[in-house]
């Protein structure tokens, strides 16, 4: 009896041995699937080269902008819309 038992318990370590082995070989199969995702990611990020054709559009927009009425100007150009109408109902 005494000699079951000792070789039972040689197998359950050898069988822990393997599980441990597993976890491990789990965990790092679950590594790469997490790099992989991550590659696939990133291979769907912009890239510098059309970063360049951004800084054009963004110079084009600036430009545009410039003439544009500021705060200021709107805000006069309405009071003075509204003080036209004022005047003219009197």
């Amino acid at each position: 009896m005494e000699n079951r038992v000792s070789r039972l318990e040689q197998q359950f370590a050898s069988i822990d041995a393997k599980l441990s082995k597993l976890d491990t070989i789990e965990g790092q199969m679950a590594k790469a699937t997490e790099v992989a995702e991550i590659k696939g990611q990133l291979s769907q990020m912009p890239k510098a080269t059309e970063f360049g054709h951004l800084r054009g559009d963004v110079s084009r927009i600036a430009e545009r902008t410039t003439n544009l009425p500021s705060m200021w100007q709107m805000m006069l150009g309405f009071l003075g819309i509204i003080v036209a109408i004022l005047w003219k109902t009197k």
